[in-house]
């Protein structure tokens, strides 16, 4: 994306007036997940294969607020093979260039253009410029340039026509795959949506392949008006912001316009292509749109389908499309699609000090707080399922991808769907259908997108042998300290490797053995707590390593003050179950083994969960400051649930007295709940083996309630006797993982 220097003003970025103080998400980051259907991996157009987005941005004072996007919609010369198109328009009340070939010849012949309702002329120039060049066109004497607008001409000097041909011409050169940058980008800079700060959305769908596993991607310039509903919530008359709002003052609020760029690689010739987009204008009116007098709301939609294109040499056109009764599956998937991409829009956008006054992006906070709200109030369970499941998600476990240790890894195994080993832990967590899990051992991969959302949307959303698909639409990710360089010899070899032993955590790379929580409940996000850099200096009493060879301590002077005590993170996550708020303390804990006569893994084990359990009890946090510098710590009365690989047996040859203890004979904890299972009984002759939940042999992941605030009502592991069909789930590592499941039911009590 680009943000083109205008000449009379040199210095841009003083003069800038965007503002990127209010938060900027998606709608999924915040548990906005409208619909039923899965989105492709990006939630973006660029899902469907070969089409292609590229953005100029034009910001300059307050003055100049507008750019440019351009959809290529399939690859190679689209003059000489067209794709096959259609427009539906919803209001008239628009300039939209190139609609009347297209409905009379059902194709598209040119990129397609979006940008503000004055410079739609200088779209036209661009794509007929851009057009005429490409190889293969050089007898061509008409092109049908399909350019799109709105008007931003409350942000945006508009009579300045600051979008030029050369701007055109570039957006279309930059377009690529992969995401699509949102909000104040491109057509969308300068444009308003609900009397927020509009812009460009994306988003997409995907049918299960029962239904032929097409995708449907959707783009908008988003210029819009109305009662804004966030999927199911009143957000415009909440937050007092809306068509016909103050006694009916202003009848032209509502006015301005949308453009939805629809794409699939379903083989739909043009008629089912405008009941395709006919169907989009259903997801516009999701969102609370008003459609009034004055706004031009115009669908475009195109097939990508190779068998579908049309040769402009050829002098007949015979193909395979899908029938009227196939494609009803096609018409959800774009509602739903259209309705997500208008949100990522608004939640994308940002503040803007524009020509006639300023805009303000939607309040992320406030919608943040309001969804929290609606859901205690719309959900009347009291009940809840917690569960910990260390699932042996990291790239080590998977050498037959062939890449080098790396997020790059799980990336790969999550993109798809298709990973057996995933499959079956997905099958496993539909099976146990928790409310709330922690999943240890799950690489941390930022982009959410091409990690956890990947493994949400391509395996627990998609039903693993017959089980009903689940959704967990609150994801709480964040970094760990495995495979975080440190600069010192941590495990006195000689050398300082950054990796390894010689790693805050012992890891191969930033995120290996990382952690994450998947929730049906939202997170109160401003009460969350993270102690992933309290050093270990600052716990009072902690065990410090010894080396007994010489008597001195085994990290200096220097590493000990740095010296952060967490392997991989603490987290205290409050949870609001229907108004209620439920703690998840989250943490996994290095296994005490792996070194030598010092037992620096060992103490270190201890003193983590040793920090969990000061941290739970109200009379021993108070030297605990979270990574903000927070003094943190639980109340008295808190509802609170640990979870977690804990690696610290309770019982048998692994058992470390005194160090479990910590947690299972707190006061505050109930540790008298022993999750057991047949699958463990039979694994081992020990008497206590129905409670181990590894293969090696051990009770090592615990989830333990807090004596306030619950009834427990049931427990478990996950782990099938031999005999059982669904052994197959868990016969070896590579079936799963090397742990069990372990689940906790508990009936909320008190307020």
């Amino acid at each position: 994306m680009r943000k083109r220097i205008l000449p009379a003003l040199l210095l841009v970025l003083p003069l800038m007036h965007v503002s990127a103080d209010a938060e900027q998400v998606r709608a999924r980051d915040i548990g906005i997940a409208p619909g039923v259907l899965a989105t492709g991996k990006l939630n973006s157009i660029t899902d469907v294969a070969g089409v292609r987005v590229g953005q100029v941005t034009l910001h300059n004072g307050k003055d100049v607020h507008t750019g440019v996007t351009a959809i290529i919609p399939a690859e190679g010369n689209l003059r000489q093979r067209k794709v096959p198109a259609a427009v539906y328009v919803g209001n008239g009340y628009g300039k939209m260039a190139g609609i009347s070939q297209i409905r009379e010849l059902g194709e598209i012949e040119t990129p397609v253009l979006l940008t503000n309702t004055l410079n739609v002329a200088e779209g036209i120039a661009g794509v007929v410029e851009w057009t005429l060049a490409q190889p293969g066109n050089e007898n061509v004497a008409s092109v049908n340039a399909v350019v799109g607008e709105t008007n931003d001409g409350f942000l945006n000097d508009i009579r300045r026509r600051t979008v030029t041909k050369a701007d055109v011409i570039q957006a279309i050169n930059k377009a690529q795959s992969g995401p699509v940058a949102e909000g104040n980008n491109g057509a969308g800079s300068g444009t308003r949506a609900f009397g927020w700060k509009g812009g460009i959305g994306t988003s997409s769908r995907l049918l299960p392949a029962s239904l032929g596993g097409y995708t449907v991607g959707v783009l908008v310039q988003s210029n819009f008006g109305g009662i804004l509903n966030i999927d199911g919530l009143k957000a415009g008359e909440a937050l007092n912001q809306h068509y016909l709002y103050n006694e009916l003052n202003n009848d032209t609020a509502a006015d301005g316009s949308i453009m939805i760029v629809v794409a699939t690689d379903a083989p739909l010739d043009d008629r089912n292509l405008e009941r395709l987009a006919k169907r989009a204008m259903a997801g516009v009116a999701r969102t609370g749109a008003s459609l009034t007098n004055g706004s031009g709301d115009y669908v475009i939609a195109f097939s990508t389908a190779d068998a579908l294109r049309r040769d402009e040499q050829s002098p007949a056109h015979s193909s395979t499309v899908m029938a009227n009764s196939q494609v009803s599956p096609l018409f959800e998937a774009v509602i739903e699609a259209t309705q997500e991409a208008i949100y990522n829009s608004l939640l994308m956008a940002e503040d803007v000090e524009g020509f006639h006054g300023s805009v303000k992006a939607l309040p992320v906070d406030k919608i943040r707080s309001m969804l929290s709200a609606e859901h205690g109030k719309t959900e009347s369970s009291d009940t809840l399922r917690v569960a910990t499941f260390n699932v042996s998600m990291e790239s080590t476990n998977y050498p037959s991808s062939g890449l080098p240790p790396g997020d790059d890894v799980l990336k790969e195994i999550l993109s798809d769907g298709n990973n057996p080993q995933v499959k079956n832990i997905a099958e496993i967590i539909q099976r146990t259908a928790p409310d709330i899990i922690l999943l240890n051992e799950f690489d941390y991969i930022k982009s959410q997108g091409d990690g956890v959302r990947a493994f949400i949307q391509n395996y627990l959303n998609v039903s693993q042998h017959g089980q009903p698909a689940i959704d967990y639409p609150y994801v709480y990710l964040a970094p760990v300290n495995t495979g975080e360089p440190s600069p010192f010899d941590l495990d006195n070899d000689g050398k300082a490797t950054g990796t390894g032993g010689d790693a805050w955590g012992f890891g191969l790379y930033p995120g290996q053995y990382g952690m994450v929580v998947l929730s049906k409940y939202p997170f109160v996000h401003d009460q969350v707590h993270s102690l992933q850099t309290f050093k270990w200096k600052d716990m009072p009493g902690a065990q410090k390593p010894v080396d007994p060879a010489t008597d001195t301590p085994w990290y200096n002077q220097e590493e000990w003050a740095e010296f952060r005590l967490s392997s991989k993170s603490h987290w205290d996550i409050p949870v609001n179950v229907n108004g209620r708020i439920v703690h998840v303390l989250a943490m996994h804990p290095t296994p005490p083994n792996f070194d030598g006569d010092e037992d620096r893994n060992g103490k270190r084990n201890h003193d983590e969960i040793r920090l969990m359990a000061d941290y739970l009890s109200p009379d021993k946090g108070e030297y605990i400051t979270d990574d903000e510098g927070k003094q943190s710590g639980l109340p008295e009365n808190t509802r609170f649930v640990l979870a977690g690989d804990f690696n610290a047996a309770d019982a048998g040859d692994k058992h470390r007295p005194g160090v479990i203890e910590q947690l299972i004979d707190n006061r505050y904890v109930n540790g008298n709940v022993i999750p057991e299972s047949e699958g463990g009984r039979e694994y081992s002759t020990e008497p206590y083996s129905r409670r181990f939940t590894a293969h090696w042999g051990a009770r090592a992941d615990y989830v333990l309630p807090s004596r306030y605030g619950f009834e427990v009502t049931g427990s478990g592991v996950f782990w099938p006797e031999k005999a059982s069909p669904l052994y197959r789930l868990v016969k070896d590592r590579e079936a799963s993982s090397d742990h069990r499941l372990v689940w906790l039911d508990v009936k909320l009590t008190g307020k």
